[in-house]
């Protein structure tokens, strides 16, 4: 996408959000801590932060996760978040970063008022093939997770579904969740890949209490692929009702490859405040 079609597009989504019963939010509604994982827009980000962020401001949004800063300093990038109204308690940093610079980041994360660094994949690579991969984990997060702790900010981390499947006989997540301390460590807990690897989500939210202060919200189509929130089989209802057990503070909208994103977010927006009722 180049600078002139993501221009277009900008006015087509602008146009498209001022019709939208979305645009600004309507009176008594309250949807602070309902905010869009960046990562869903990464191709707009890579062609303009600022023009991305009006748009997602536009669409209704209060709150935003970072998925890299594209070349935009804290001190930029908190400009226009202050102008915009939108705030950014998360940010997804790569592992290897926090293996190399975690001053660097936490430094960052004060600046741009994030209450949270979450740890967003491992390569097949950063896994390996045993389960000793996530007892060292479990280690490396708890010395992070005080470092961060010592400046007000939580490490957590971010799962797929690979995290459910056995190796050596053990479930990876439930190695993290047991290993890490919970006054240190918490986790996003994205439902769409717990319901890939055909887990419940209420499990572990009853057997954690207070452990998820972040959700990823995306649904699952009846081909198990990604969809809008709303659109697919995920009952969010039962999920959403326990989150006060989870300690659950922020859910964030995900939609990893939509071919219509403006249209999806929103959709992802509205069922989660008619679910919410707020």
């Amino acid at each position: 996408m180049n600078k002139r079609q993501f221009l277009q597009l900008s006015s087509t989504a602008l146009l498209a959000g001022a019709a939208h019963p979305l645009l600004g939010q309507p009176q008594g509604v309250n949807a602070s801590n309902i905010g869009l994982q960046l990562y869903t827009l990464r191709a707009w980000m890579s062609v303009s932060v600022e023009a991305t962020l009006m748009l997602v401001a536009g669409a209704g949004f209060k709150e935003v996760e970072f998925a890299g800063y594209f070349q935009q300093s804290p001190k930029t990038l908190h400009t226009i978040l202050t102008r915009e109204g939108l705030t950014a308690p998360s940010a997804h940093i790569p592992i290897e970063d926090f293996q190399s610079r975690l001053s660097q980041l936490i430094d960052v994360a004060l600046e741009l008022q994030h209450r949270y660094l979450i740890i967003p994949y491992l390569t097949a690579q950063q896994r390996g093939s045993t389960i000793d991969t996530y007892y060292r984990l479990s280690e490396q997060m708890n010395q992070w997770g005080e470092q961060c702790q010592a400046h007000g900010i939580t490490l957590a981390y971010h799962n797929h579904d690979f995290e459910f499947y056995p190796l050596d006989n053990q479930i990876p997540f439930d190695v993290l969740l047991k290993n890490t301390e919970a006054e240190l460590i918490d986790f996003e807990l994205d439902v769409y890949w717990v319901h890939k690897a055909k887990q419940d989500p209420l499990t572990y939210i009853r057997s954690n209490p207070g452990r998820f202060p972040l959700f990823h919200i995306k649904d699952m189509g009846h081909d198990g692929e990604i969809v809008p929130v709303g659109e697919g089989v995920i009952d969010f209802k039962r999920i959403f009702e326990q989150r006060k057990l989870a300690g659950t503070q922020h859910l964030i909208v995900e939609l990893d490859n939509a071919s219509h994103k403006m249209q999806g977010i929103q959709t992802g927006l509205s069922h989660i405040k008619q679910l919410l009722r707020v």
